[in-house]
């Protein structure tokens, strides 16, 4: 079918319910993805090769190695509900190709898939640059009951509190024969931009 993929994603998590009666709750979950393929994540032919034999094993770029989120919500004064989620991810790899020159006198060079994980750029609270994405969101939530079984609330959300730049766009080049990759400092970026919400509804 012209691609193969392979992945294992060991996940560890603590999860603590929230309940009316201890007004809060909270959960940590920590994914390690070891993925490999033979193509870039959004291809889906190999017309190049002969054979799928051709197409070597690269780190996916599917998914980042390292992930790890946070929650936890609180019922806070008035009956007001506050939430965050905190989110951490490692650099994703990069996906190209290593090409060889054409054979001579005649022939056809061949491409080669390949794959680079580029460096991490950012910290939170400490350490150096191992993350390339980071986003803290908060919430505030207060429900108001109508009659019966109508409410009505009113949610305020500050997504990506810290303004975080996450970057998206990857340079990269071919030195000494290997693919290299690195985020561009002057390129787009990914998620949203500190953002301000307000939504007010009915739940019946």
């Amino acid at each position: 079918h012209g691609s193969r993929t392979s992945s294992t994603d060991p996940l560890l998590s603590a999860v603590r319910p929230y309940t009316e009666e201890s007004h809060w709750g909270a959960s940590f979950a920590y994914t390690y993805t070891k993925g490999r393929q033979n193509r870039d994540i959004n291809e889906h032919y190999s017309f190049d090769g002969a054979t799928l034999d051709d197409y070597p094993w690269i780190d996916s770029n599917a998914a980042p190695r390292h992930r790890f989120v946070a929650t936890g919500n609180y019922d806070g004064w008035w009956g007001i509900n506050i939430g965050a989620k905190l989110t951490l991810a490692s650099p994703t790899a990069y996906n190209g190709f290593i090409c060889q020159p054409p054979t001579q006198p005649v022939g056809q060079g061949f491409c080669t898939p390949a794959s680079d994980r580029p460096s991490g750029y950012g910290q939170f609270i400490i350490g150096g640059g191992f993350w390339a994405y980071r986003s803290l969101d908060l919430q505030a939530t207060k429900d108001f009951n109508l009659w019966g079984d109508v409410n009505a609330f009113v949610r305020l959300d500050i997504l990506n509190v810290l303004n975080f730049r996450n970057r998206a766009t990857i340079e990269n080049g071919t030195f000494n024969g290997e693919l290299k990759s690195r985020y561009s400092s002057t390129g787009d970026f990914t998620g949203v931009p500190r953002t301000v919400k307000v939504e007010v509804g009915f739940k019946f």
